[in-house]
């Protein structure tokens, strides 16, 4: 799970490779449109650069390194279920422990060598070597051993039966062994290909960067999806939000993530523009060990008391909706039938009531001696939660609970709510796994750990998530009843209070046709179908 979303214009963070292939359609196709080695480049643009392009040591934007890295599994781009990408089939076992890949034949790394079962067994001894601190190492550590019959066949055995494990570990892209299999550390030893990998088994190779002004990647001939229409794709450092849109009108950006309150400006400008849901979303979280949000009915009445579609309409100019649940909306788990937390004072003033809190004598809610005011913080250099923080203030004051809101910097803000757990409330933000568990935020056996920062324990819902990841055969219908039943209790408990998820906005140069913006697979499923039309 990736924590902290820290801006509107940040891509949303995905764990996966393009998926099949997806032929999105924008319109007709342009004329004089792209041909392999006519020299057309695509470029993107965003406020910063990833540093690190290898995929299994770095959590930054993985826009770059799954153009580079393709996985054996990836999510299908409509649903999010597993589908083949280097591995083009798999088998579990009865007992759920052993998982048999089948990796695809006559696969290459860029650089002419033969890919093979080994480069994943490599990968993935890799990330589970502590000396490497790769940051996906959790996902990997309920595999007991990766074994490797034969050069297309690769099996790995679990320490229990996971569902989770095909999208969420088999999904991260595949290093070359004989490039990197010899080097003791990978963080260390290969700074180099850190930065500039020197092979790869995506749609596009490594070419050059210039440290803080673009990376420029180069057309794969060797990519067993096809050799993409076009040659070159070059991501461009743009820091001001600004200035990107000034150069997605004269064409010198051919598309970018862009903040809602641009759509108009460059829709004038001949932009097209796709909106999409991700798996992301944002939220208040209540610390449960503070006496104040010990009470459900408290934290109910919190959400019923902040109007959310007032958020969305205002601050996220009608980008987003509401959300009553931790799994996104897109997902096949997600849990459509909620009751919604509708705006509604009344109902707050009397769940607040019933808790024991009473207005006293200035107005200021009490419980005994206690008056209800707490601090309610998020990160620097994020205006919506900015903005969130300043109406949940205001609105909360309606109902006599004092709110003061405190703006930290990132790493700050961290420590104090994740790390130190010295907090009250928090504006937060996340993006979800590819896959639904959602064992490492809501199970008690991980209250002490990061992801469930704020100490939630139910019982009920550490069996439903036990029972779900653990289906046999892993079925869906099965799975998606008990997430139901799993969003429900959380609904009820309202650890959060779950305000919005935001739709992504991406502007394009109606030059490029074929784009297809995924939730599952990013902006650049595909990208080897794209046609690219002339400047």
């Amino acid at each position: 799970m990736a924590w902290l979303d820290t801006g509107f214009r940040r891509a949303t963070s995905l764990s996966l490779v393009a998926a099949l292939l997806v032929s999105g359609c924008s319109g007709s196709a342009p004329s004089n449109a792209s041909a392999p080695g006519s020299g057309e480049v695509v470029v993107f643009a965003d406020f910063a650069e990833p540093s690190v392009l290898n995929p299994v040591l770095s959590t930054e934007s993985p826009r770059v390194s799954h153009l580079i890295f393709d996985s054996l599994v990836s999510a299908d781009p409509q649903t999010g279920t597993p589908v083949p990408s280097l591995a083009e089939s798999w088998e579990m076992s009865a007992d759920g422990l052993t998982v048999t890949f089948h990796i695809r034949p006559n696969v290459t790394w860029s650089d002419g060598q033969p890919f093979s079962a080994d480069d994943a067994r490599f990968t993935f001894d890799a990330i589970r070597n502590p000396t490497n601190a790769s940051p996906f190492k959790a996902n990997f550590d309920q595999i007991a051993s990766v074994n490797t019959p034969d050069p297309l066949t690769l099996q790995v055995t679990l320490k229990a039966p996971t569902c989770a494990f095909l999208l969420n570990a088999m999904s991260i892209g595949i290093l070359p062994e004989h490039v990197l299999g010899k080097l003791a550390d990978l963080r260390q030893d290969a700074l180099n290909f850190n930065q500039q990998p020197t092979t790869g088994t995506g749609p596009f190779v490594y070419s050059e960067r210039q440290k803080g002004d673009h990376i420029t990647l180069v057309a794969n001939p060797r990519y067993w999806r096809g050799r993409p229409k076009f040659d070159e794709w070059i991501f461009k450092v743009v820091p001001d939000a600004n200035v990107e849109v000034v150069q997605l009108e004269t064409g010198e950006v051919d598309y970018a993530i862009v903040q809602p309150d641009a759509m108009d400006e460059l829709q004038a400008a001949g932009l097209n523009l796709q909106t999409y849901f991700g798996r992301g979303y944002d939220f208040i979280a209540y610390n449960l060990q503070r006496p104040f949000f010990q009470d459900p009915r408290v934290r109910q009445a919190l959400t019923y008391a902040l109007d959310r579609r007032q958020i969305v309409e205002q601050v996220l100019f009608g980008q987003g909706r509401l959300v009553d649940s931790p799994i996104p909306s897109i997902s096949w788990a997600y849990n459509g039938s909620l009751p919604g937390y509708t705006y509604n004072l009344d109902t707050a003033r009397t769940l607040l009531a019933e808790a024991g809190w009473t207005p006293g004598a200035d107005g200021t809610l009490r419980k005994g001696d206690q008056a209800f005011q707490f601090t309610l913080d998020t990160n620097s250099g994020n205006k919506v939660r900015g903005a969130d923080t300043v109406i949940a203030q205001a609105q909360f004051k309606k109902l006599g609970i004092d709110v003061q809101p405190e703006t930290l910097e990132l790493s700050a803000f961290n420590q104090k709510v994740r790390t130190r757990r010295d907090f009250d409330a928090a504006v937060y933000g996340v993006t979800t796994d590819l896959d639904p568990d959602q064992t490492a935020t809501w199970s008690s056996s991980q209250a002490a750990n990061s992801p469930n920062f704020i100490g939630y324990s139910n019982p009920a819902v550490d069996d439903l998530l036990r029972q779900a990841a653990t289906v046999p055969g892993c079925g869906l219908p099965t799975r998606t009843q008990l997430y139901a039943s799993f969003q429900k209790i959380l609904a009820d408990d309202q650890p959060y209070t779950f305000l919005y998820a935001r739709k992504t906005v991406l502007a394009v140069n109606k030059r490029i046709d074929g784009i297809a913006p995924s939730g599952w697979a990013g902006d650049e499923s595909g990208i080897q179908t794209w046609v690219v039309g002339p400047r």
